[in-house]
């Protein structure tokens, strides 16, 4: 193991400032490592029993890019950047295979990286440097089903009974949160874009056997988008041609009642 294997682990001193965690997705992880580095004491809950390496696509631009590599003096970007699209341009073309432009990815920035990879791969990595390098608690298993304030701090109750408490509490807690109800005020009900997303991530191997795909594979990582009308189809081959995903987002008549 090298020196740039082993992750800086170093904090601010401790605050005596406890804090309190609701979900442990990319939101939740990313602001228990902030905390964790500036002192505070932090516990992560989670409402899933496990965490799996699930989703397909996911991509951080560089101001997301730069906070991960901040940590551990790039350690993350070191991990995240061979599971992430590497090509020199973005192939766009017209529905029917019409080629429109290739255009340049922006020149790369070591401080400021851009990912685009695997969201279930990406996220344990960031799950494991949080819980086992940094040694920050992550308790799996902990539905939060209310929060409370009084006037010695903050905390949840758990679906079993158990409060944990805290100083602050950080709602975290996805598509269907109870934090930004409290917060908010009211529930607030998904809203139709207008537009629906398929999506899908396999490996490209099949993709070498047939004459008409085999290019999109068989020279590395490819990106390449169709334009039709209303609809729009994005291609990418990852892992040195490893690995593919597809997302084809197309117009929907749908009401704005997800209830």
């Amino acid at each position: 193991m090298t020196n740039a294997d082993i992750p800086d682990t170093q904090t601010k001193s401790k605050t005596g400032i406890k804090v309190v965690i609701v979900g442990a997705g990319f939101g939740g992880l990313t602001a228990a490592i902030e905390c964790h580095i500036q002192g505070h004491d932090v516990v992560v809950l989670e409402a899933f029993p496990a965490l799996k390496p699930l989703g397909d696509i996911i991509s951080f631009g560089s101001n997301a890019g730069h906070i991960f590599h901040r940590w551990s003096d790039g350690y993350i970007s070191r991990k995240f950047r061979p599971l992430c699209i590497e090509v020199p341009y973005f192939d766009i073309r017209k529905y029917d295979g019409e080629k429109i432009l290739k255009q340049a990815t922006p020149p790369r920035n070591a401080d400021w990286p851009v990912f685009n990879g695997h969201r279930g791969e990406l996220h344990m990595i960031v799950f494991d440097y949080a819980k086992d390098v940094l040694g920050i608690p992550i308790r799996t298993g902990c539905k939060v089903v209310e929060y409370f304030e009084d006037s010695k701090g903050a905390g949840v109750v758990l679906e079993s009974g158990e409060k944990v408490t805290g100083d602050v509490v950080i709602g975290s807690d996805g598509v269907r949160s109870k934090a930004r109800e409290l917060v908010l005020g009211y529930v607030d009900k998904p809203k139709s874009s207008g537009y629906a997303i398929f999506r899908a991530w396999f490996s490209a191997e099949p993709l070498l056997a047939d004459p008409m795909t085999r290019g999109f594979v068989e020279n590395g990582d490819t990106f390449t988008g169709w334009l039709g009308q209303d609809v729009h189809f994005l291609v990418a081959v990852l892992k040195g041609g490893k690995d593919i995903s597809w997302v084809l987002t197309h117009k929907v008549n749908l009401s704005n009642d997800f209830s």
